[in-house]
This record gives structure tokens, C-alpha cells and sequence, in this order.
């Protein structure tokens, strides 16, 4: 089992179940986005910084994803905590 953070906002719709009310507190508590396809609906939302976007289409999804994952990189050779010690892995995805 796995157990994700449920958002803790009261400004939450009541209608949101519990895939999406994790997906929110994910969101709030980490830099993730998170993909989430309704079971009753098959509607896609995606959550990002603790607000959803709701009512996607493939085409939205993909300019979404995009724009999120084609920004600026941090370079392969650089950790969060600074430069990498050994040759270990450099240059190497």
C-alpha cells in the first residue's frame, strides 16, 4: 500500500474523492504534478503547486507536460547539494 498526503483545504470541493484530494496535497507538499484520470468520468485533471486543472484533452495534456518538462535542466554533473565527488555516473543519464 502506498498512503499519499491528503490535502488539508477546506476550499476543496466536496466532489473531489480521495485520488484527487491526494494528488492536491502531493502537489502542496512536494515540486511534483500529478496526473489524475477520474474513475467515474475518465476526465484527466492535473495538480500542480496545490491547484487542480480540471477538463483536460490530450491536446491540453501534452502543451501542459510540455511546458513543464522543457524548462530550463539542471545539468547531469550538478546534485542538489552541489557538484558530484566522484566520476561515478557523470555523463551518464
Amino acid at each position: 500500500a502506498c498512503y499519499l498526503p491528503l490535502t488539508r483545504s477546506a476550499k476543496v470541493s466536496r466532489s473531489y474523492g480521495t485520488r484527487h484530494r491526494a494528488a492536491l496535497g502531493l502537489t502542496e507538499k512536494t515540486d511534483a504534478a500529478v496526473i489524475v484520470v477520474s474513475e467515474e468520468t475518465g476526465r484527466i485533471s492535473v495538480a500542480i503547486n496545490g491547484r487542480f486543472t480540471r477538463g483536460l484533452d490530450s491536446t491540453t495534456l501534452k502543451r501542459v507536460l510540455q511546458t513543464l518538462f522543457t524548462q530550463e535542466k539542471i545539468p547531469r554533473t550538478y546534485w542538489l547539494f552541489g557538484p558530484r565527488k566522484s566520476g561515478r555516473g557523470q555523463g551518464k543519464p
